[in-house]
């Protein structure tokens, strides 16, 4: 796993970027912002356009890191996709268990982020939001590649809420996808019975908490 610095973008590129999503935004119901910045892109500068993307009346779904999440809380996402690692930087906060965790979430859910969605690698994924707090283990499985688990679990998860799917259902395949997404080289849902199996697999708890 190789990750470069990748190119440098400078203000030509910033506006043109500015004006496409101006252009395609309208009639969109969500959009995800993932990954690390780009040379050339501040922390401040991508605050800005979560928030110009919430103008446009886009839910906005955010998993990124470090500099980049801190900022981008500042602009309340509807939904979060941090890890244990990344949540406990950016709050400066142990978030190891549940607790902990879910002490954080509230932190969150107050300052207006809908879903907080913490991942923890093979020990699963929490998701609290508004009168929930769920957690979904999955099966486990042999690891060929960990790229592009978070994306699949994210994915998951929009694809869910925006179905307006029942919690559990939308919890439970997302964890099965991202589950699926490390048992290959690459990712994208391509053995559906793999998938049926590992969705079938997964152990929700639910422990409902005030404020959370």
């Amino acid at each position: 796993d190789i990750n470069g610095p990748g190119p440098q973008v400078d203000e030509v590129a910033r506006d043109a970027l500015l004006q496409r999503l101006a252009h395609v935004a309208p009639g969109h119901d969500a959009v995800v912002v993932a990954g690390s910045l780009p040379r050339g892109i501040s922390p401040e500068w991508l605050r800005e356009l979560l928030l110009m993307l919430k103008a446009q009346g886009l839910k906005v779904a955010l998993d990124s890191s470090g500099e980049a999440l801190r900022a981008g809380l500042q602009a309340a996402p509807w939904l979060v996709k941090p890890n244990t690692e990344e949540l406990g930087e950016v709050l400066g906060l142990p978030v190891q268990a549940a607790d902990e965790q879910r002490a954080a979430a509230r932190r969150l859910l107050a300052t207006g982020v809908e879903h907080v969605v913490v991942s923890q690698g093979e020990q699963g994924v929490n998701w609290f939001a508004a009168g929930l707090a769920l957690h979904a283990q999955p099966s486990k499985v042999r690891i060929a590649s960990t790229v592009g688990a978070g994306d699949s679990l994210v994915a998951g998860m929009v694809h869910g809420l925006l179905q307006a799917e029942v919690p559990a259902a939308t919890l439970r395949r997302a964890t099965a996808i991202a589950a699926q997404a490390v048992t290959q080289v690459g990712f994208g849902i391509y053995d559906r019975e793999q998938l049926e199996r590992l969705e079938a697999a997964v152990r929700l708890t639910e422990q409902q908490e005030e404020g959370c």
